[in-house]
């Protein structure tokens, strides 16, 4: 389960003003009138001073990005004028009968009034004379919005107050019924601009001065008053009320937290970077990169084992942007108490052995994938088909599923088939990710993690790197990274890393490209993930072949080739080559035999191969099944290849249920109850020569050990 906390205003953790120096605030003078009427409920209010308290409170935490406190100048419960009039009137004429409604007795005109009464056709509304806000307001939550509707109701009639229309912008203070609560630059400035032209509005230096002048003069009580108006100001900027109560998350769980900007960017993705440092209570810091989630709104995620108060920091590139920029605050991370192995143990890495994988905590991790290449694609629909293929491999004992951040294979790039219900994950012109894209591909990946599957993340088909280019790449895997790294992931910066695209015409120089280019991907990859997962690149046949330095990989995946049993000696070759090489490290055949394409491949061979490479020293191993990872529908086939082959028209439902994918999870079953799988070495059967005892020619015998096996 992943914790989201949103940062906005200082409702949420005391965000920046537009100054943070006291004396640059603008004191509002603010009466609060709390309507009755006899026998007329639709106008009396049920609220409380306390309530009003508690609303004025979080209408200054709002209100001081743009530095404006407003104070209460009084508080009048009070008989509602003229309620027969009001209740007369229906509709549009309603809003006209409000004022009639206000007691003479209490009218001013040298500050705001705010009259809050039970029932009325709209939320709020500004009158120019007063505010009328309804105590039974509802509003639609958006992300950053405020936790109760009366004080962003309050505080979004006082900005019509200063003269500000409404806006589209959901997340924005002056959006139409939404919680939003943002303001930026430029309203700010207006506001700021037009509460100076009212004159009984001050700044907080102008109080201090006539606070002190009083008690210099002989006017001790109109000073104090002065006075504790001030100190109501800085208890609401440095008080206890103003310190927020930590964000809680349970150990290794992913927690998000939301920042928006009060800075309108024109081009936020390539604009702004957002990193948040965090410190543990071990005194450990990380720094995690945000990312860009849409509008002016930025997303950090984070999980740490770690139990206890977790404080962070943010940093952005904009330093002058003081709603993204040194805002701090704290996560208490709690004991996970579930049953998620991911939460239980810790996300996975690599062993001391470098043979084999393991938990945070030690215990040990058998990987068993699929693969899903186009798994975030639309044709396997959310919720329903991606769900049952999750709980179909589940039950069969996988723990990993590979699967492409939407640069897909197998079609050129902004193919149709690779969009999900948001469209592609970059723009045509490669200017920008598209965060809705995303949105929905988190559903799928958190979804995989709660059921107990590992993603192993692929960044881009190998090929793509050419078109989007090195650098927009490394922003891709930062977005990942941003949006992943806090989940229990492997990496893997590429798939088929030095494939070039099927029908380039400069096949040479586009593999050259691609291993030096991804060579640099993976060393950055592996300079700004602050989690420290795995990571490895799919390849054309060894993954430590795909880079000019093996070194940045953590585990060497293969690919061993499709061609049924005339794949099997290669396969053997390079499982043993790439467990003798240097530098040692986990090894996974990441791909071999689909089972079904081109209609070969079956379960016997799925068997063989299972066994074969990790009875040969493997970490795991990786199946696949034609049909699933292109997603093949039964109303719809992947079709052609760009080469205009076709691998197969197995949907991927009929797929889910070939055999083979039952078989290699019994074979990891196996190994999960002989015991110790991780302590067993290979050990290939070694013909022997020896002579018979009538000296009849030598002949070879093998030598092989019997053992009891576990129920299944």
């Amino acid at each position: 389960m992943a914790f989201t906390a949103m940062i906005a205003g200082a409702q949420l953790l005391g965000s920046p003003p537009v100054t943070t120096n006291l004396n640059d605030y603008l004191l509002v003078p603010l009466r609060v009138h709390l309507l009755s009427a006899k026998e007329s409920p639709d106008i009396s209010t049920t609220l409380t001073d306390k309530d009003i308290a508690r609303i004025l409170g979080k209408v200054n935490r709002v209100w001081a990005q743009a530095g404006l406190h407003f104070y209460l100048e009084s508080l009048a419960q009070e008989e509602a004028a003229n309620p027969e009039l009001f209740l007369a009137h229906e509709g549009p004429a309603e809003r006209f009968a409000l004022l009639s409604l206000r007691p003479e007795e209490t009218k001013a005109s040298n500050l705001f009034h705010v009259y809050y009464l039970k029932q009325m056709t709209v939320n709020g509304i500004f009158l120019g004379e007063a505010i009328f806000v309804k105590d039974t307001a509802s509003l639609r939550e958006v992300e950053g919005g405020m936790d109760e509707p009366l004080p962003r109701v309050t505080s979004h009639e006082l900005g019509h107050a200063f003269g500000l229309a409404h806006r589209q912008d959901k997340t924005n203070l002056m959006a139409s019924g939404t919680t939003g609560i943002w303001l930026n630059e430029g309203e700010v400035r207006q506001v700021r601009a037009r509460a100076k032209q009212f004159p009984w509005i001050e700044p907080a230096s102008a109080v201090r001065q006539k606070a002190d002048e009083w008690a210099r003069t002989g006017k001790p009580r109109e000073a104090e008053a002065l006075y504790q108006r001030l100190a109501a100001l800085a208890a609401a900027e440095n008080g206890p009320e103003r310190k927020p109560e930590p964000n809680a998350a349970k150990a290794n769980e992913m927690i998000e937290l939301t920042f928006a900007s009060t800075k309108t960017y024109a081009d936020p993705f390539n604009d702004v970077d957002l990193d948040v440092s965090f410190t543990a209570p071990d005194g450990r810091t990380v720094r995690v990169p945000a990312f860009w989630a849409g509008e002016q709104t930025w997303k950090a995620r984070y999980a740490s084992s770690k139990i206890g108060r977790h404080r962070y920091r943010t940093e952005c590139s904009d330093k002058t942007n003081r709603s993204l920029h040194s805002l701090a605050s704290v996560i208490e991370v709690n004991p996970y108490t579930g049953d998620n192995p991911f939460y239980l143990h810790g996300p996975i890495g690599v062993a001391a052995d470098k043979k084999h994988f393991e938990h945070a905590d030690g215990k040990p991790f058998l990987w068993l994938a699929d693969t899903w290449w186009m798994g975030l694609c639309q044709r396997l629909s959310w919720p329903d088909d991606f769900k049952t293929l999750t709980a179909d491999r589940v039950e069969k004992g996988f723990n990993v599923v590979q699967i492409v951040a939407g640069l897909y294979p197998d079609m050129p790039a902004f193919d149709g088939r690779g969009a999900n219900e948001a469209g592609f994950p970059w723009t045509t012109n490669y200017s920008r990710v598209n965060p809705n894209y995303f949105d929905a591909a988190d559903r799928r990946i958190a979804w995989l993690v709660e059921s107990g599957i590992a993603p192993c993340i692929v960044g881009a088909w190998g090929y793509h790197l050419p078109w989007l280019g090195v650098e927009p790449m490394k922003k891709h895997w930062r977005y990942l990274v941003a949006r992943y790294g806090a989940y229990p992931v492997f990496w893997c910066v590429a798939g088929e890393g030095l494939m070039p695209y099927y029908l380039s015409h400069t096949k040479s120089e586009d593999a050259a490209f691609q291993k030096k280019g991804w060579t640099e991907v993976a060393a950055y990859l592996r300079g700004i993930d602050p989690f420290h997962h795995p990571i490895s690149i799919h390849p054309t046949d060894m993954a430590r072949r795909q880079l000019e330095d093996a070194g940045l990989l953590d585990f060497d995946m293969l690919q061993t080739g499709h061609s049924d049993r005339a794949s099997i000696p290669n396969t053997i070759n390079l499982v043993r080559a790439s467990r003798a090489a240097a530098p040692p490290m986990p090894t996974i055949n990441a791909e071999v035999c689909y089972e079904g394409i081109l209609d070969t491949c079956f379960d016997d061979l799925q068997r063989f191969m299972v066994w074969s490479c990790l009875l040969s020293g493997t970490a795991g191993h990786t199946y696949g099944a034609n049909g699933i990872w292109q997603v093949n529908r039964r109303d719809a086939a992947y079709g052609k290849s760009p080469h205009g082959g076709n691998w197969g028209n197995t949907s991927w439902d009929d797929a889910m249920r070939l055999p083979g994918s039952r078989q290699v999870g019994l074979a990891k079953k196996f190994l999960e109850r002989l015991g110790a799988w991780w302590e067993l070495e290979p050990h290939p059967i070694r013909p022997l020569k020896f002579q018979s005892a009538k000296g009849s020619p030598a002949r070879r015998c093998g030598f092989r050990r019997t053992t009891s096996s576990p129920p299944l």
